[in-house]
């Protein structure tokens, strides 16, 4: 089966990058964003926890707690798992990404992007606090 592709017109950036790398038309133009690594000063992740009892306990845990194993404080309040827990993030389980949707876990589906060693999303520390403008 043959299927026609959709073909929108370019943004002014497309074009200019286009442009910029001589792409022909028809050419594939695949951009790969960096995945960060943890800064020198980020201690290293500890294991992820084991059992659904542990995964429920991070949500009781200080910012101090999750600090130590290894999760990156986005906003004083929210924890962002470290990247390696990925593949261990139950399913279902509850997180909160940065922009303070709550959503549960899909492996596979739940965006897997890594900044700073850290997922885009994780549990709030019961005594995280932001500061208010």
């Amino acid at each position: 089966m043959r299927r026609k592709i959709k073909t929108v017109p370019m943004s002014e950036a497309a074009e200019a990058i286009a442009e910029a790398v001589e792409a022909k038309p028809g050419d594939v133009i695949e951009i790969i964003i960096p995945q960060f690594t943890r800064t020198p000063d980020m201690p290293a992740p500890a294991c992820p926890p084991g059992s659904s009892v542990e995964w429920s306990d991070l949500k009781k845990m200080t910012v101090k707690q999750l600090a130590e194993l290894g999760c990156g404080n986005w906003d004083g309040r929210l924890m962002l798992f470290p990247g390696e827990w990925y593949h261990h993030i139950p399913s279902g389980y509850e997180v909160e990404g940065i922009s303070g949707n709550r959503e549960a876990f899909i492996p596979g589906a739940t965006d897997d992007d890594i900044r700073f060693g850290c997922l885009p999303y994780g549990v709030p520390a019961v005594d995280g606090k932001v500061e208010k403008e």
